[in-house]
């Protein structure tokens, strides 16, 4: 319900001109009406504190899903856990920021995500797997009639 919460407000976010350079008579008509000059704090708590609530429940869940710990993992899942709690949390508080404008809102909590996706695929990744194995491929020149024919 959080996720819907979200982007039904992001919706709104993204048609909003309260940027220095949006101009809003470029948007069609049904999205001119609807297009606000600042945003309200309603729309930033829904949208804040709905992707915020959503992904600290994420990592509740995750949590509470009682994993066995992978052997060997680059960063324990526990800590991995606390920075998407930590990054929810942020999101939260984030809709307080009256200064920040949509366009700075939707860039801080994309970026937020990458970092928290990236350390999370980084972290699940064993440390003693070797990065790049590539004695076990026969390395012969190709032929340009095997890749035009196919055999």
């Amino acid at each position: 319900m959080a996720f819907t919460l979200s982007s039904a407000a992001l919706s709104r976010l993204v048609v909003a001109h309260d940027c220095i350079n949006a101009n809003p008579e470029t948007l069609i008509p049904t999205w001119e009406e609807r297009s606000e000059a600042e945003l309200t704090h309603d729309l930033r708590w829904f949208y804040c504190g709905g992707l915020g609530i959503a992904f600290l429940f994420m990592a509740v869940i995750s949590f509470a899903r009682g994993d066995h710990p992978r052997k060997n993992e680059r960063i324990p899942q526990k800590y991995r856990l606390a920075l998407r709690a930590a990054v929810a949390i942020v999101w939260i508080c984030l809709s307080q920021a009256k200064e920040l404008n949509s366009l700075e809102l939707i860039g801080i909590t994309a970026s937020t995500t990458v970092f928290a996706l990236a350390v999370d695929v980084y972290g699940m990744g064993r440390e003693d797997f070797p990065r790049e194995d590539t004695d076990q491929f026969e390395h012969r020149p190709v032929n340009r009639q095997e890749t035009v024919i196919g055999f």
